[in-house]
């Protein structure tokens, strides 16, 4: 009786799916990172962006069937806001690269369903930033195409969460709330 149950228990824990964890290094994907920030007096935006290249973010996306898990970082001396003065400004009195030079996020599990690879899925993760660690909700996007996958993640920071100074020139003040955006192109399967 004992040799019947044993193999049928193989033969139950053999038919049952596996899937597999593919794991995506978002280090060698083309990527892209950008910021708005918008102020006061009028409505005056600066956007910061980096060049879309590969390196930008590093880390791993991993897929182990329907969940999602993110571990990233991003060089913030990679940022650039197109005049020269104003990006040293950002890098230098507010970002300040030099003591924190990069910014990660996690995402620990983000469960999606068959269908939903387009869908802007939301989160919450673990942003450290400037020194500090905070949680942030976002949303993540995922377009999945034979082994490799574009992402677009978005989220918002509130420059004083992360003990940022608002930054502020000639009487002009940026918003403390400054939505980011994170996007990832072909990312390969290992």
């Amino acid at each position: 009786m004992k040799t019947i149950s044993a193999i049928t228990l193989v033969a139950l824990i053999t038919s049952l799916p596996v899937f597999a964890a593919k794991t995506y290094p978002l280090s060698s994907a083309e990527g892209i990172v950008t910021f708005t920030a918008s102020g006061t007096p009028g409505n005056f935006k600066i956007n910061g962006t980096t060049e879309k290249k590969t390196s930008v973010v590093s880390g791993n996306l991993v897929q182990e069937g329907n969940t999602l898990r993110l571990e990233s970082s991003f060089e913030l001396g990679q940022l650039d806001t197109g005049i020269g003065l104003r990006t040293s400004h950002m890098k230098d009195k507010y970002l300040e690269v030099a003591k924190f030079p990069k910014a990660t996020l996690k995402i620990n599990l983000l469960s999606f369903k068959a269908g939903q690879e387009n869908s802007a899925l939301p989160f919450q993760g673990e942003l450290e930033l400037h020194g500090v660690k905070k949680s942030i909700p976002g949303t993540l996007t995922v377009k999945q195409m034979n082994d490799s996958l574009a992402m677009i993640c978005d989220f918002s920071v509130n420059l004083t969460d992360f003990a940022i100074e608002i930054p502020s020139f000639a009487g002009v003040t940026v918003n403390n709330q400054v939505p980011i955006q994170v996007e990832i192109e072909n990312a390969k399967a290992q």
